[in-house]
This record gives structure tokens, C-alpha cells and sequence, in this order.
């Protein structure tokens, strides 16, 4: 366990090419984090040789330990694996998950394929599969059609975010917060009352990552998710970025922002989870 920012330098730095980060946003990341979540929230871990590689969790208060970072060295993604798993139990943790925890999603879940059978072979199941998508905010489809979008102001971000929670999640609630206090939370409104939303800069803001999106049940099949994310997503053009992540896309959603703008990648992700309850006699 540690709050030394070095730690999470190593794990960005170790995997900034499969996620293409250059120092500068590397770097914004760390501070990010660290900002985030309470430096007792962390347990950094190297397996039984420092050779091992090293990687970082953090711990939430329901038991759920989430897997910040993961940077084995090759062949030993099993043996990071069961060091990581050991160190979240012995700090109470009863589930291990593949991904980042929400308000971080620079991991979404597993994209290696020696990391994928590591977590197989320690007994984790199959969460989900679903796709971090990188889109090019200039070429927008549906630029345009904001008609009825708008930016949630300072005095409004807390109202929102609290119909975010009710409507969808408390983790999202947590996320549309913390986008709206970087000026990056829209709303469209249906005889004035919140119909959908999207933010971005939630979470990972140094990379320009969009997220989350919501409609309310009744609204749906309007196109009014499209609208409003596609406002977003415009934002974050006009903030200089040239590439944008949408992270956690199900394969049924990818048209979606096929129909917003142009999608220059598909990562294909799989969230894992590991049970880490002892087990029963």
C-alpha cells in the first residue's frame, strides 16, 4: 500500500503503449487518480519476485476491490494475478474485479489474451464483454441537432447528478458529478424536466473520456441519447481533443456512436470477476 505517486507512474509508463498515452497525459493521469481516491484506498502489489511486474487496486467500502493497473511481466500474469488476489483478501476485500473502479476507467477489463487466461485459470467468471470505443469528435454526425441540449451549470450540477442516481446508478451519480465539475455535464430537458444526459471528463479528463450517457426509460426511442451525447462529444473538440474514448460500449450500442461521429476504434474488453470468499466447509 502506498500514496507515492511513483507507483502509479510505473504502472502508466509500463503500459502507455497499449494505451497509447504520451507522458504529458500520463503524467495528468497519476494526478487524477490521486485526486480521486484516498491514498488508504490503494494496495500496490508485485508478485512473489519483484520480476513479476507490479500492479494497483483500490478497495470501496462494499467489499469490491477493482483493479486500477496491471502491468505483468510476460508469462507471470498468473502469478501477479494470485499476489493481487492474496493482498485484497487479507484487507477484507470479497470480490476482485478486472477493471477500474468507476470515476476510472483507463481499465476497463482485459484486453491481453495471457491476462484473460490468467483470470480464467484463478476461477473468475465473466462479467461482461464489451468494447472501449475511440471516436474523432470532428466528425460528428449529428452536429447540429442539439436542439434542446444544454450545459448544467454550477448551481445545477448537484440536482442533476442526484436524478442520475436515482434514474440509473450511484456510481454514475458520482461520475456526472465530477464531470459537472469540469463544465462537462448536459442535460436535454422534455417539458422541462431531465429527459437524458451525458457528461464527460467524469473520469480520465487528461484523455478526453466521454461518459457516462442515460436516457430516462420513458424518453426512450426519441433519439434524444444521440443529441446529447453528440453535445458532449462536441465539447470535448472545442477542449482540443483530436480523439475521444468511450469506454464500457456494448456491441448492441456501438451504432449509436457509429450514428454520432466517426468511430476509429473498437478495443474489445472482457470484465472479469473473481469470488475471494473462502470457501465454505
Amino acid at each position: 500500500m502506498t500514496d507515492d505517486r511513483t507507483w502509479l507512474q510505473l504502472l502508466l509508463e509500463r503500459n502507455a503503449g497499449r494505451e497509447v498515452l504520451d507522458e504529458r497525459v500520463a503524467a495528468a493521469l497519476v494526478d487524477e487518480v490521486l485526486a480521486a481516491f484516498r491514498a488508504d484506498d490503494f494496495v500496490v502489489v508485485t508478485g512473489a519476485s519483484d520480476d513479476d511486474g507490479v500492479c494497483a487496486a483500490v478497495l470501496e467500502p462494499n467489499g469490491r476491490a477493482c483493479c486500477l493497473e496491471f502491468a505483468p511481466r510476460s508469462g507471470r500474469e498468473g502469478a501477479l494475478l494470485r499476489a493481487l488476489a492474496e493482498a485484497t483478501r487479507d484487507r477484507g476485500a470479497t470480490r476482485l474485479w478486472s477493471a477500474g473502479p468507476p470515476r476510472w476507467y483507463l481499465r476497463s477489463g482485459v484486453s491481453d489474451p495471457l491476462e484473460a487466461a490468467a483470470w480464467i485459470d484463478a476461477g473468475a467468471t465473466i462479467a461482461s464483454r464489451h468494447f472501449d470505443l475511440i471516436v474523432d469528435p470532428r466528425a460528428l454526425r449529428l452536429a447540429g441537432e442539439s436542439v434542446g441540449v444544454e450545459r448544467v451549470s454550477a448551481d445545477e450540477v448537484d440536482a442533476v447528478a442526484r436524478w442520475v442516481g436515482d434514474e440509473f446508478s450511484r456510481d454514475w451519480e458520482a461520475e456526472a458529478r465530477a464531470a459537472g465539475g469540469r463544465s462537462g455535464l448536459f442535460v436535454c430537458r422534455v417539458d422541462g424536466a431531465i429527459a437524458a444526459f451525458a457528461g464527460h471528463s467524469g473520469h480520465g479528463a487528461a484523455r478526453g473520456t466521454f461518459g457516462p450517457l442515460g436516457t430516462a426509460p420513458a424518453a426512450r426511442g426519441k433519439g434524444l441519447g444521440g443529441r446529447v451525447a453528440a453535445a458532449a462529444i462536441a465539447d470535448l473538440a472545442r477542449r482540443g481533443f483530436d480523439k475521444v474514448v468511450v469506454p464500457w460500449v456494448d456491441l448492441q450500442v456501438v451504432p449509436l456512436y457509429e450514428r454520432i461521429a466517426a468511430v476509429l476504434e473498437r478495443r474489445s474488453r472482457v470484465l472479469f470477476t473473481l469470488n475471494l470468499a473462502p470457501p465454505t466447509k
